[in-house]
Formats: C-alpha cells, structure tokens, sequence
C-alpha cells in the first residue's frame, strides 16, 4: 500500500483569503450602489450604508453621527441595531458619545477590543457597554471642512479588530464622507437656485411695475405736453393771421421761430413715445420680403422731395424673419438719414444691399453724403446724440437709437462705418 499527502495550508488560506476579498469588494459595491441611489439627503445615506454595513462586520451596531461643533452636539442620522434601521431624526449627543474629537481630527481610529478590560474607557465605549457592546471601533468622517462625523462599529462580544477590518472601516468612512458632502452640496445648490428663481421672479415684478410707471409717464407726456404745445402754435399762428399788418419782419420772424420750435417738440415727443414703446411692443414675427420692403421705403422718400436728385439702387435682398412695421421702421429711419445727409451732393446716391455670413443675413444702406469721424462712432445710437448741429440737419436725434432698439429686440447687431465728406454705410443683422 503506498500513500502520498501534500499541505494544502497555503491554498486554503489563499481560497478564504480571496472568499472574503470577493465579499469585501461585493459589499462595498453594494454600499456604493446603495449610497449613489440615496443622494437626497444625509440622512437617507447613512441609513442606506448601514443596512449593508453588518454585512462586512457582522457587527450588532453601527450608527453614523454628524458633528455641530459650534453647539457641541452630534446628531445621530442612523443606528442599525442588531439588523433593523432604526432612524433617530433630531436626535442629538454630546460630542464626546462619538469619541474623542482630538484623535479624530488627526484621522486616527478608536479601538476598544474589550470594553470591559479597559482601565479608562472613553465616553463612547460607556454609552456602547450601557447597550450590551463590550468591543467596538468609533472612525472619523473628515472632509475637506475637517471633521464631520463618525463611523461607531460594536460587537456583543469582546474580540479584536484586524488590520484588514480597520481599512475596511476607513473605506465605509470615507464612501460615507463624500456621499454626505456631495447631498450638503446637492442641498445648497437647490437653495440657491430656488433663491436666484425668487431674485428673478422680483426683478421681474419690479421691471413690470417700472414698465407700467414708463408707460403712464408716457401718456402723461404725450397729454400734458402736447396740449401747451398745441396753445403756442395756435396762438402764434392766430398772431400771424390776425395781427400781420401791426407786426414788422422781426416779429413775424420771431413768431415763425416759435413755430417751427413747436413743430420740432411736437415730433420729438412723438419720438420719445415710439422708442419707449418699442421696449414693451410684441414682435409679430413673419417672413419678410426685405427687397420689396426697402424699395417700398425709397419710392415714399422719392415722393417726399420731388426737386432732389435721388438715385436709389436697391440690390437683391436675402428674405429675413421679423416684424414686418418694425423692420419697416429700421429702412425708413436709415433711408430717411441717407436722403437727409446727402441734401449737399449735386445727385444723392443710395444703395441697399446685404448678404448671409454664418447664421445671420448681413444688410447695409450705403450713402455718398457729409460721413462722420469714426472717433464718434460710439455717440451715434445713442438717443439725443447729433454728430451734426441742428442747424444744418434738422432731426431731433432719436431715429438711430430707435433702429438699434428695434435690432437688438430681434437678437440683431447694428454698426456704422463713415468718412468725412465721403459718405456712411450703416449695417445691421436678422437671424
């Protein structure tokens, strides 16, 4: 008979070894899963942890604490006693019922492998023997604030704690300390929110309330202005007709000034009430025959001044989307200035053109009269800003504010490019 053995010492432990690194990492897995799902709220984290904590341990206890070191308390968010979660919510300690607070800002561990034994046992091992526990280990939870929390472990009976057990520990800590963190941060990123949602909601109510307060100084504008207005031009025209032989040229020509000074308030007012509006009118958008619409424009102009020599050229125009009376505004407004600004020139020479770069149509009304000096560029679409005195061009300064109004209001950009005596092209842009 012939018999042959062999130690099988090492592989067993090798086949345990990997068993309990299988389940380890099994029940880590299961804690991370768990915690991922449970963001809501601290509270739900540490009680989703310890349902799958004894598990690791096979422990009778694990509760989780968060520090208020200012109060110096500690809320406990869960206990899991002998498998059964029990939730303690308002609950709070004193800071010593989670250990020592200066071990655990180090990032050390408290071990007490037999409650019982211990000649000084800390304030956490007293409560925990209160409740049967004769071992546990108490681990910090530290963010990068500091200390947080702690992590108490506790087994019925004494036993000592493996390294492996304690980087198991450290590990559940730290699972624990990010997932709390990431709700504090979940928690204060909707406060904010819900506090930048109420900021809008009042700056929205205010630039109502400050609408309707523009809109009724509008009205009041529009009513108690025009009506002295319209007692000087009456009065000075009756002045004119009545009394015309008892006036000498220096009179009548003071009363034709006053006259042509209330005609020039009067549409200055009427200026003001349509770029306040503006701000307040809803766009009608529809497609929009861009090369019709100005040619329509430069046809009126025509006809407004029949003695001038006006040669328009109007070139193909791409189709834009818009309201139709708005964009209708913007060619009358820069057409208008092109027919005004090139009254010096012997024959006014107009071109409207454009073309699509990217995602926006490009269009121009180009002039060959007086220009401006591009050091000022910045003052022309502003409202009351004359690059020219009244005296030479009439105009209450108004119309380009108005265009840039209008362009901005469809998501448009609007600029200018002139030379003295060399005329000005002025752009904008549709979608």
């Amino acid at each position: 008979m012939i018999g042959a053995c062999s130690d099988t010492t090492e592989r067993k432990l090798a086949e345990e070894s990997l068993r309990r690194q299988t389940e380890r990492l099994r029940n880590l897995h299961r804690i991370d899963q768990a915690i991922l799902l449970a963001v809501e709220s601290p509270e739900a984290i540490a009680q989703t942890a310890l349902q799958h904590l004894r598990g690791l341990f096979h422990c009778q206890r694990a509760s989780v604490g968060i520090f208020d070191l200012e109060k110096k308390e500690v809320r406990v968010f869960a206990a899991d006693v002998n498998g059964e979660t029990i939730v303690q919510m308002g609950k709070d300690l004193p800071e010593e019922a989670y250990g020592d607070l200066e071990i655990l800002r180090q990032g050390r561990m408290e071990i007490v492998e037999n409650i019982s034994r211990a000649t000084s046992p800390p304030a956490v091992a007293r409560i925990l023997q209160a409740e049967g526990i004769r071992s546990c280990i108490n681990v910090p939870l530290l963010s990068e604030r500091g200390l947080i929390g702690a992590l108490n472990i506790g087994w019925e009976e004494p036993r000592a704690i493996t390294p492996e057990e304690m980087e198991i520990a450290s590990e559940v800590a730290g699972m624990i300390t990010i997932a709390i963190e990431q709700a504090r941060l979940l928690k204060e990123t909707k406060r904010y929110a819900a506090e930048l949602e109420q900021h809008v909601r009042d700056r929205t109510a205010q630039l109502e309330a400050a609408n309707k307060e523009l809109e009724a100084f509008s009205y009041s504008v529009s009513h108690d202005l025009r009506a002295p207005l319209r007692a000087i031009d009456g009065f000075s025209r009756m002045i004119l007709e009545d009394y015309i032989d008892k006036l000498d040229d220096e009179g009548k020509r003071f009363l034709n000034i006053i006259q042509g000074n209330t005609k020039k308030m009067g549409q200055l007012i009427d200026d003001l009430l349509v770029f306040s509006r503006l701000g307040r009118q809803e766009i009608r958008a529809s497609g929009i025959d861009m090369g019709k619409l100005a040619k329509a424009v430069s046809e009126e102009l025509k006809l407004a001044v029949p003695e001038r020599k006006l040669k328009f050229t109007i070139n193909t125009l791409i189709p834009a989307q818009g309201d139709q009376a708005m964009i209708r505004q913007v060619f009358v407004n820069l057409l208008s200035n092109a027919v005004k600004f090139t009254r010096s020139t012997k024959t006014s020479i107009i071109e409207v053109g454009g073309w699509t770069e990217e995602n926006e149509n490009i269009y121009y009304v180009k002039d060959n009269g007086v220009g401006f000096d591009m050091q000022y560029v910045s003052k022309l679409f502003g409202v009351f800003q004359r690059l020219h005195s009244s005296s030479e061009f009439e105009g209450t300064g108004v119309g380009l504010a108005i265009v840039q109004r209008i362009i901005h209001r469809h998501g448009g950009r609007v600029w200018a490019e002139g030379e003295v005596e060399k005329g000005a092209t002025f752009y904008f842009t549709l979608g």
